[in-house]
């Protein structure tokens, strides 16, 4: 007896090496959607406390980056600057919190 495959398996390993982002993109992740809502996060923060939350956005961003973001060398790059800028924001609206 001859045990054959669904096809929907085939597929799903099929675009899983042609697109490295498919299995992202099935589970719904987008790092750039992920950045402008972290980037929303820190500016609507009002208390220190939001911005503690704000960085562990920060942290679960960086690792969405790393195993779902662009796969070139370049655009790890610009993925790493993402998380610097998000960084700098942070600093830079602790420093408005504590000036008020």
């Amino acid at each position: 007896m001859e045990i054959k495959r669904q096809p929907s398996v085939i597929v799903s390993k099929m675009m899983n090496k042609i697109n490295p982002t498919y299995k992202a993109e099935l589970l719904g992740y987008h790092w750039t959607e992920a950045y402008s809502k972290t980037r929303n996060s820190i500016w609507s923060s009002t208390r220190e406390e939001h911005l503690e939350a704000c960085l562990r956005m920060i942290e679960n961003y960086e690792r969405l980056v790393l195993n779902f973001g662009p796969t070139s060398l370049q655009g790890r790059q610009i993925a790493k600057g993402t998380v610097n800028d998000l960084l700098s924001l942070t600093r830079i609206k602790r420093k408005m919190i504590r000036g008020n």
